[in-house]
């Protein structure tokens, strides 16, 4: 096999380096390696070491993930053509070799390198490596790469990381979730180029370091996620409304936020759990079509109830009809808050899971229905959670909509807001019968939906429109929504 330049020995199965047995095993060892390998991929590699006389120069990709290997080779080989290394799930790796040689290295992984205590210094200054993950290296202490070309850094999960120095002007991702560091480099604040950073769980972060990074925010012009999860962090800068390419912010279990500044027009998602001292939420920009705020217990259930439906009726909805006409039709959308009743507003609501809409006005302009569902207290046992929606006329099946959540434990009762799209199989001349169900997992959840309702919306010249209680005629919801508002602002301000 001296020819041999490409080699690659898998098993079927391989999970964050996790190895059950391995599927090539040499009980002579391996007494050598081709010399022209161009390409090495060897899952469960049960050696210490590769073979002491491999010679790996026209190597171009090395990727040994789960393997038993405590270094690659001793000493510096001339690796001039290596352009990858994925050693991940390694786990009894202490040390990467002298990489000097390796000019045209792009791309290291040492994920769950469990044993990985230290870089060696070659690392750092590699004139081509882009992207640079040591997720779950827990032996970590102190991180120093000035590679000019470093894009993705991901450290994620490394809980002994204390220091970190990083100079590229190039990084688009940085990843430094449930890492202790306290103190974050100053080069991150100038990069126009980020667009993905993670701090969640980053709560030894010392204040001056988190409030220099939010002064310096609007200065981030590339930026589309944004996470802060578990950090100290009270608000929000002003700035943040500038950020006309963010998509995602991520404020969980940040236990000190009491408010939000307006929010950028691009924003689609936005998870508040547990943020239990927010006393209320912003008006929402017309892009975004998912809010979690589960268990933000100082939340005033009526006020945030009505900003919500106005933001689907006034921008949510809108928005959605531009993307079906585009040809998407799919609507993942959600809004949830703690609440124990649909608004009263609600002509057509009932206690339970189920409710029947005899009759409609001007049937041929209903465009759609937001649902309103009541959840139960208490923890969903499966990580992931399903309400469906189902419609039935003439005691058939004639409309299906799921929505999904994840790994919930509420505190109380919780309501969820979320619009439907109207089916052509919908005849909108017969009666409705609007069931709603609540799936742990692929089992009933035991409590089911308490409580629910259904706004049935209608697209007239003069926008979208909604029947609202007590009345018999299409009403602009704007203006009930309003009224409600600003009372309901009022009496907050006097709490």
């Amino acid at each position: 096999m001296t020819n041999v330049r490409f080699l690659k020995i898998y098993r079927e199965h391989h999970y964050r380096g996790r190895v059950e047995r391995f599927n090539v095993y040499l009980d002579n060892g391996l007494e050598s390696l081709s010399h022209k390998l161009r390409y090495l991929w060897w899952e469960g590699f049960w050696l210490e070491s590769l073979p002491f006389n491999f010679c790996p120069e026209q190597l171009v990709e090395l990727c040994i993930p789960g393997s038993k290997l405590k270094m690659l080779w001793d000493g510096v080989q001339n690796v001039v053509n290596l352009k990858r290394i994925d050693l991940e799930g390694s786990r009894d790796l202490i040390k990467l070799p002298d990489l000097s040689k390796a000019e045209k290295l792009e791309s290291i992984c040492v994920c769950y390198c469990e044993s990985l205590h230290l870089l060696h210094p070659s690392v750092s200054s590699l004139p081509k490596l882009t992207y640079l993950c040591l997720s779950y290296c827990r032996e970590i202490k102190s991180i120093d790469v000035h590679s000019k070309s470093l894009r993705n850094l991901i450290l994620n999960e490394c809980s002994s990381l204390n220091e970190l120095s990083v100079t590229s002007k190039e990084m688009t991702m940085l990843n430094l979730s449930n890492t202790p560091i306290c103190t974050l480099p100053s080069t991150i604040s100038q990069n126009k180029k980020l667009a993905c950073l993670w701090l969640n769980g980053c709560n030894f972060i010392d204040k001056l370091s988190l409030q220099t990074l939010l002064h310096n925010i609007g200065h981030f012009s590339s930026l589309e996620f944004l996470g802060l999860e578990e950090t100290n962090i009270e608000s929000l800068p002003t700035s943040i409304k500038s950020l006309s390419s963010l998509t995602c912010i991520e404020l969980s279990n940040c236990r000190k936020l009491v408010s939000l500044p307006e929010l950028p027009p691009s924003l689609r998602e936005l998870e508040l759990q547990y943020c239990t001292k927010l006393m209320s939420l912003t008006k929402f920009p017309p892009s975004l079509e998912q809010v979690d705020a589960s268990n933000c217990t100082c939340l005033e259930e009526n006020f945030t109830q009505q900003l919500v439906l106005q933001h689907m009726l006034q921008s949510h909805i809108t928005y959605l009809e531009q993307q079906y006409s585009k040809g998407y039709h799919e609507d993942y959308s959600f809004y949830l808050f703690p609440g124990e009743h649909v608004t009263k507003e609600c002509r057509f609501h009932s206690v339970g899971s189920s409710i029947t809409i005899p009759h409609l006005p001007l049937p041929s302009h209903i465009c759609g229905f937001i649902y309103c569902v009541i959840l139960p207290k208490g923890l969903f046992k499966y990580l992931i959670v399903r309400i469906v929606s189902y419609i039935y006329q003439d005691g058939e099946k004639v409309g299906f909509g799921p929505r999904f959540l994840f790994g919930k434990d509420f505190n109380s009762d919780h309501l969820m807001l979320y619009y439907e799209k109207k089916l052509d199989a919908l005849n909108c001349n017969l009666p409705f019968k609007f069931e709603f169900s609540l799936k742990n997992g692929l089992e009933p959840h035991d409590d089911g939906i308490k409580e629910c309702g259904v706004f049935p919306v209608y697209k007239l010249e003069s926008g979208y429109k909604v029947l609202v209680s007590g009345n018999t005629k299409i009403f602009d919801m704007e203006s009930t929504i309003q009224i409600s508002l600003s009372q309901t602002s009022e009496q907050l301000n006097w709490s």
